[in-house]
């Protein structure tokens, strides 16, 4: 249950502008053009309403707000409103009082709950199948209006608030954000400290002598009243059964007459005109300008100053700062703090020459806001603006239910709900006023703005945020600063944007193809899926594009494949820029086997758009100056990586991966790198090319393939050769574990607090039936899985499991032992029964469902790989129903009986285990037996567990051996012959073994 610190209400607005526009298109007052029908209303408890019926949802969803957020804790229970959404959720009520009760419901009927706490307010949810809504509905009531908030519910809660807290302190994001909280005005509620931990919530109201429980019962009593909470509801039924239902269920809330809390402004003079700079723990390097803005010129900073500081072109600011290697990336945006009070924030992530520059950054963005006051403000870019911002929400992807839900409820909080609906149907679009933009652009001054720096760089910080320990330093501008940032100068290469070539202006629809297509030429491989967006004037494209010269199989490989995809960024940047202002989006990725580009646009113009994409691939140019950045940028982010969270850490492709790097093997062998070096690597990437092109949405096949074959023309105008299919070149393979051995491997995390525990099962060879089943199984097992470890015994706040072709990987992220964390797994492990829980989770209605519902999953088609493809044509919920019709749920136990471990001999087990090398608040769980572990292998060296990739090579590989129940020798070495083994030490609990065996180990090493 994540607490949510910015509101970024660029993206509610347009998310508003959506539905506002699906109401005008249909004229009549009640419906939009997706057929759902609105209806506002407030109950007798002054609850306020909004009602959504759509007959052909295939989600139902609710969302209810209430009006009371970290911002109104008490100044001695700081994150108390957190702690009291986690207790509300989880821990049962009057009516239903088994923990995790409403989470079982909707689990059972296809869906999920959540919660969250805002600064200003909590949201409560969820999400369902069909016909499960008055259930949901009445859980969702009982949630808040009778929780059992018992000592005991509470004190477990601070256990998890304590562990997300953990997670939360050691990110340089959520670090910025306290810290501007910390260094707002004093004593205002903006200054809180939001998230809590065990420190703020039990240590220190303990030695003020509170009663936990008493101030979190009067603080639900103060501010859980029906007048102060909204509702928003999204169902198949007519607005009358749905208004039937919501009336029926929800009258009984308590009306207290609470108060809607209010809030001054949480920057005064001593706050503004200062330079706030913050030591990174990570690699985070920042230059953050926030502008305190009335709520009256949002709408101007919204659609004329932020789209002018970001638009595209050569000469645009962001360009400016970009090819003059002083950011990577920015982004300039409103943003909400609290209830009626705004910010304009302007965020450029700098390079290594932009952190020793950073202040000359500063004074550029200045100089450019005085070329927005030298030039008269241009109705046509307001027109453009709005234009654009017309036609993205006009055409739009369909708001799922729950997104909807939220949207409305969040709405309703300072408005009626018939206010709200009447603004949707009737948007009102804000007018060009010259003047005003004029004088809005007087907030954007050195003396009203906190100019946040961040770095690992920084040095001689003397202040201390109490919460997360770490520095900063605080302090008025220095005068030769201030002076730059006032000065009237206009940087020569920067000029006021020009008009967007890239707005579309033909929409009218297309029908691509009845029945999919598949083509292939000597470099291509292409796919063009039908239509499913009812024919929308919007296309989306996916490219994979390989070479047969560049095989991967080194870490500088991985390293300058990397780089490629920086550099090409950097170049694509001023036209980028301009086609996402006018609502196309394009990304640029890379993996250990190539480039992914992804375009999404208008069928309009959207030929231009990806042939000048393809062109800059094949004929990139680049000087040593570009390359360094393009390296020192990638470096940055691999020492990102290296202090990530504890469960991105425990990374099984470190072992079982045979081409997996780690970062800092990446790392070094980036050293030496040259752009000589690189130059070759890019000649030979563009001089035997693969590529893959997957077309959805509104293009033609006679478009498509003139795309395609204009990317070819541009290839062989180079004299590139086609290259071996991504298949024919590249075959990945992965370390198979022995049978019947567990290896543990440990790591240590040098910034995080928390520790991890990963446990994971391979299944041996890649086969479908196989992955079929372990999905399977990770559904079944997810949601017991965090009621038992999450909610039950609170290990930690992040609980979850994964499944890969071979593999099923369970996991555990808090404040306990590693050790302690893994018996419990294995606890888990021995007391789940795949018939009981199949049983209860897929009831014959649910199968029912699975067909209604089985076209939402087909939108996933577009987010997988070819290869994804290929395995997974069935959904996920078919295979359920295969399983269940042709019972072969016992089948299912005994795959994962042997997969487990319970078949004697059959297991492949490894355990990975993060511990953190900076000081925990680990505490032993009370009560709780702890089952033993496996006897487990220690991997004391990457390189020995990896050897057993390599056929006929000697290896000397190291087994550190827990002796458990009396297992002799020959178990321990799992039939390596008696007269290759050295005993070097035997006592009651370790046994040290070396194996100078020869072993064969080709038989353990298999294609995927």
């Amino acid at each position: 249950m994540d607490i949510k610190l910015i509101i970024c209400s660029r993206t509610l607005l347009a998310l508003l502008l959506y539905i506002s526009n699906a109401f005008a298109e249909q004229g009549n007052g009640t419906n939009d053009i997706y057929g759902r029908t609105y209806k506002g209303l407030v109950l007798e408890n002054g609850l306020k309403v909004i009602l959504v019926s759509d007959p052909s949802t295939t989600f139902e969803a609710a969302s209810l707000n209430v009006a009371v957020g970290a911002m109104s804790d008490p100044k001695e229970l700081q994150g108390l409103a957190h702690l009291l959404e986690h207790v509300i959720l989880v821990r049962g009520n009057m009516k239903y009082p088994e923990p995790d009760e409403f989470a079982n419901y909707v689990h059972l009927n296809g869906g999920y709950r959540g919660a969250s706490t805002y600064m200003d307010y909590a949201r409560y949810f969820f999400s369902v199948y069909p016909n499960a809504l008055e259930g949901s509905l009445d859980r969702l009531f009982h949630t808040v209006h009778s929780p059992l908030l018992s000592e005991s519910s509470i004190k477990a809660e601070i256990d998890l608030v304590s562990s997300e807290n953990a997670i939360y302190a050691s990110q340089d994001v959520r670090r910025l954000v306290r810290l501007d909280q910390y260094t707002s005005r004093e004593g205002h509620p903006f200054n809180t400290f939001g998230t809590g931990s065990r420190d703020s919530l039990w240590d220190k109201p303990r030695e003020l002598g509170l009663d936990l429980r008493n101030e979190t019962v009067q603080f639900y009593k103060k501010y859980y009243s029906a007048n102060l909470m909204t509702l928003a509801v999204v169902g198949k039924d007519n607005l009358t059964t749905l208004e039937d239902i919501v009336t029926r269920i929800f009258r009984p809330l308590e009306n207290r007459n609470a108060t809607l809390p209010s809030f001054g402004p949480p920057y005064g003079p001593s706050e503004l005109g200062v330079k706030i700079e913050m030591v990174a723990k990570g690699q985070m390097k920042r230059l953050s300008m926030v502008f305190p803005i009335p709520a009256m010129d949002k709408n101007v900073f919204e659609i004329y100053i932020a789209n002018v500081v970001t638009q595209g072109g050569n000469h645009s600011l962001l360009s400016f700062l970009r090819l003059e290697g002083l950011i990577t990336s920015s982004s300039a945006e409103v943003n909400k703090k609290c209830r009626g009070h705004f910010v304009f924030q302007v965020i450029l992530d700098l390079t290594d020459l932009g952190v020793l520059r950073h202040e000359e950054v500063a004074v550029k963005v200045f100089q450019f806001f005085n070329l927005l006051r030298n030039h008269p403000p241009q109705k046509w870019f307001w027109d453009e603006v709005e234009e654009i911002k017309n036609y993205t929400t006009k055409y739009q992807t369909k708001v799922e239910a729950v997104e909807l839900a939220a949207l409305l409820g969040k709405s309703m909080i300072e408005s009626t709900p018939d206010d709200v609906v009447e603004e949707y149907l009737s948007p009102k679009r804000t007018q060009f006023n010259a003047t005003q933009i004029v004088e809005s652009l007087e907030w954007i001054r050195p003396g009203n703005m906190r100019l946040f720096f961040v770095s690992n760089s920084i040095k001689n910080a003397s202040s201390t945020e109490p919460h997360y320990q770490f520095k900063y330093n605080s302090g008025p501008f220095e005068s030769k600063f201030l002076t730059a940032m006032k000065t009237i100068e206009v940087h020569p290469n920067i000029i006021f944007p020009t008009r967007n070539i890239f707005v579309p202006k033909d929409f009218a629809m297309k029908q691509n193809v009845s029945d999919s297509v598949f083509e292939s030429t000597n470099f291509s491989s292409m796919w063009i899926y039908t239509n499913d967006e009812n024919n929308s004037p919007k296309v989306d494209v996916r490219i994979e594009l390989f070479s047969t010269y560049t095989p991967y199989v080194t870490p500088q490989d991985i390293g300058m494949n990397s780089i490629l995809a920086v550099l090409l960024k950097t170049r694509l940047l001023p036209m980028g820029l301009k086609a996402i202002a006018a609502g196309t989006s394009i990304k640029i990725s890379n993996d250990d086997s190539g480039l992914k580009i992804r375009v999404e646009g208008y069928t309009d113009g959207f030929t231009l758009i990806v042939t000048e994409l393809m062109h800059t691939i094949y004929s990139l140019s680049f000087t040593r100056y570009d390359f360094d950045i393009a390296k020192k940028t990638y470096v940055s982010s691999i020492k990102e990586n290296l202090n990530a969270e504890p469960c991105t850490l425990a990374n099984t492709g470190i072992l079982l991966a045979e081409t997996y790097f780690e970062q800092d093997m990446i790392l070094y062998a980036l050293n030496d790198l040259s752009l000589e070096d690189f130059e070759l690597f890019y000649r030979r990437f563009v001089s035997r090319p693969s590529l893959y092109w997957r077309f959805f949405g509104g293009i033609q096949k006679w478009e498509a393939i003139a795309l395609v074959q204009t990317s070819e023309a541009l290839l062989l105008k180079r004299g590139s050769r086609p290259g071996q299919s991504f298949k024919q070149s590249i075959e990945k393979r992965v370390v198979e574990i022995p049978r019947g051995t567990s290896w543990l491997y440990r790591i240590s995390s040098e910034i995080h607090s928390s520790s991890c525990t990963k446990v994971v099962f391979q299944a041996g060879s890649k086969t479908k039936d196989q992955g079929d089943k372990l999905a399977l199984l990770s559904d079944l097992m997810h949601h017991p899985l965090n009621v038992q470890l999450y909610t039950k015994e609170r290990l930690g706040y992040l609980v979850g499991i994964v499944d890969t072709s071979i593999t099923l990987q369970l996991y555990v992220q808090g404040e306990r032992d590693t050790k302690f964390m893994e018996r419990r797994i294995n606890n888990f492990l021995h007391k789940f029964r795949v018939r009981e829980t199949f049983s209860y989770r897929f009831s014959p209605y649910m199968l029912d469902q699975c067909h209604f519902c089985k076209h939402v999953n087909q939108g996933m088609l577009k987010n997988m790989t070819q290869e994804e493809l290929d395995l997974r044509m069935l959904t996920l919920m078919e295979r359920f129903i295969i399983i269940g019709n042709e019972t072969k749920i016992d089948e299912l136990q005994k795959f994962y009986d042997e997969l487990i471990g319970f078949t004697p001999g059959e297991y492949r087990r490894l355990s990975i285990h993060v511990s953190p090398e900076v000081p925990s608040a680990t505490e032993e769980v009370e009560n709780i037996p702890a089952d033993e572990t496996p006897a487990q292998a220690n991997v004391a060296n990457i390189t020995k567990f990896g050897s057993m990739t390599k056929a006929n090579q000697t290896v000397t590989t190291e087994l550190e051996v827990q002796v458990d129940k009396g297992l002799s020798i020959a178990d321990l070495t799992n039939g390596i012959p008696t007269d290759e083994i050295l005993v070097i030490g035997l006592n009651q609990t370790t046994v040290e073994i070396i194996s100078l065996a020869s072993w064969n180990l080709d038989c353990y090493l298999r294609p995927v």
